[in-house]
């Protein structure tokens, strides 16, 4: 065998073994972004939303699952100039859709059973009356009117908490809103039988929340025209029990709830949420193809040779789209499934890259993403070291020969790298950060792309905040439970926000 060919078998022989090495990672566990670090980090700006790029710097920890640009999208010529956007106009409103009917002057019940609608009670009371009929629990079964006065003590008990739930009834500290409407015993055993789903159809352990986070999707889906602006980005839901599912369990050292249930979030930048996914693993985050052979070949003279051919092309333009996108770009182009063309989207640089920008391009999407080193498509920025050399407030940029996409490297306390198929770099404003050695607020210069990034980034922040101000408190030997307590808060926070 020649030497060229011994070269050829060893680099394909290492480049199996790093796919092999990657798939076996976890996606997200070197996710490192901290917001709240003030001492290594920049002061917000007043007026600016808690999706600061004070933190987004292209030295952040890599992801396993990280793709190179350079190595799965066409090579682009890099030039300096700018940007040349053409993008179709967004003529919606963020508002209620015009099949809503509400009275005219709506209570808040009226507007939380938008969210909370007849359907979604009659499901939720058909599965937990079906569980207790499996179980062969000897109690009564559950009615809406149970439903309800459950769900009223748990919203009660976010607001005014006692040590547990016992307490409402005590004599001490007897709630009497509580206690002349539902006894004690009744609520644990409305706890005891609530189910969402059959036990003998569920596939995955995921499956036991899986249809409330569908309905809830549902009816976000269709209560409200979606706003111009949104943010693709993580929620965390504290949960520190040893009963779940490992592939659902997340470590995540820099939030505020460090170990718990990861949930992607597609929300508006007022908080409004509008989708949801649960997080599965990085397995399960997306199909590959089962079967070999060209489609011609696999195509049999049955009645399902069409669907089976249909769903092998689909499978396997997934892969290859993970392939090209990475598992976390892949999440994004899915959250933005039924959303109206020119929609300005937000995402950090752990979704964030030249390929992801040129496909949203051309679904006719704006977007703004900060990126790391690795995923710009080789484009011809000043390094890190020659970055650091630089004042605060310099910017370094270039954009594609069709002037489509423009990459930004911006020096603040550590480099910023940020990319966008609508914003440039024109005007440059003004941001207020904090100096150290001055011990004061000091004004840098910045490209338009940062203030944008900087004010509109922000709505899974806050949506976090707001479910944190009164989250349901009670504990739970089920663990799905810690989700279906956050399904109810958003649509909490959802009410109360149109």
């Amino acid at each position: 065998m020649s030497n060229s060919d011994k070269s050829s078998l060893s680099s394909d022989e290492h480049i199996r073994y790093t796919l092999a090495s990657n798939a076996d990672t976890d996606t997200d566990s070197d996710y490192n972004v901290d917001h709240d670090d003030q001492d290594d980090n920049m002061a917000h700006s007043s007026g600016e939303s808690s999706g600061d790029l004070s933190d987004e710097s292209d030295d952040s920890d890599s992801d396993d699952n990280e793709v190179d640009d350079s190595d799965t999208s066409v090579d682009a010529e890099w030039i300096e100039g700018d940007l040349e956007a053409h993008l179709p106009q967004f003529d919606g409103t963020f508002e209620l859709s015009e099949g809503v009917n509400l009275p005219s002057s709506p209570s808040p019940i009226d507007i939380f059973t938008l969210f909370l609608s007849s359907d979604i009670v009659d499901h939720i009371v058909q599965q937990s009356n079906l569980y207790r009929t499996q179980q062969n629990l000897k109690q009564d079964p559950m009615n809406d009117l149970d439903f309800y006065q459950l769900l009223g003590f748990l919203s009660y008990a976010s607001l005014i908490r006692l040590p547990s739930k016992d307490d409402y009834w005590s004599q001490l500290s007897m709630q009497e809103i509580i206690a002349n409407n539902i006894t004690r015993n009744r609520i644990d055993e409305l706890l005891r039988t609530l189910h969402f789903n059959d036990n003998v159809l569920n596939a995955a352990k995921c499956d036991k929340i899986q249809p409330l986070i569908d309905l809830f999707n549902k009816r976000c889906a269709v209560l409200v025209d979606q706003e111009e602006h949104m943010s693709v980005d993580e929620q965390m839901v504290g949960y520190k029990g040893k009963t779940a599912p490992p592939s659902l369990k997340q470590y995540m050292p820099n939030k505020p709830s460090k170990h718990g249930f990861k949930l992607w979030s597609k929300s508006g930048v007022s908080g409004f949420v509008y989708q949801i996914q649960l997080y599965c693993g990085a397995n399960k985050a997306a199909p590959k193809p089962t079967m070999t052979g060209p489609a011609s070949i696999l195509a049999r003279t049955t009645r399902l040779a069409a669907t089976t051919v249909d769903n092998y092309e689909e499978t396997t333009r997934q892969h290859e789209d993970r392939k090209k996108f990475d598992t976390s770009g892949m999440v994004v182009l899915d959250l933005l499934k039924n959303v109206p063309e020119g929609t300005k989207v937000f995402v950090n640089n752990y979704f964030g890259s030249v390929a992801l920008i040129r496909k949203l391009t051309e679904l006719g999407f704006g977007v703004v993403c900060t990126l790391r080193r690795n995923r710009i498509d080789k484009c011809p920025l000043l390094s890190e070291k020659e970055m650091r050399k630089k004042v605060r407030g310099f910017n370094d940029y270039r954009v594609t020969n069709d002037k489509q996409c423009v990459l930004v490297a911006w020096k603040d306390l550590k480099c910023v790298l940020i990319g966008s198929n609508y914003v440039g770099i024109e005007p440059i404003v003004k941001l207020a950060r904090w100096d150290k050695n001055q011990r004061k607020k000091v004004d840098i210069s910045a490209p338009q792309i940062i203030s944008v990034y900087n004010k509109h980034m922000g709505g899974v922040d806050t949506t976090d905040m707001l479910c944190s101000l009164h989250p349901i408190p009670f504990r739970s030997k089920k663990w799905y439970m810690r989700l279906v307590w956050r399904v109810f808060d958003l649509m909490l926070s959802n009410s109360w926000l149109i």
